[in-house]
């Protein structure tokens, strides 16, 4: 999991730069359901 933390880490700056970007969309709800199933 290292890598996928360095990688979010890493990209994380370009994201917010395009955050209207559908990509960027996708990927925070993405990610927004991961933490609610991690929590849960």
């Amino acid at each position: 999991m290292p890598a996928s933390i360095t990688f979010t880490i890493v990209r994380d700056p370009i994201m917010v730069t395009h955050s209207h970007s559908p990509r960027w969309k996708w990927l925070k709800e993405r990610g927004e359901n991961q933490k609610h199933v991690a929590s849960s």
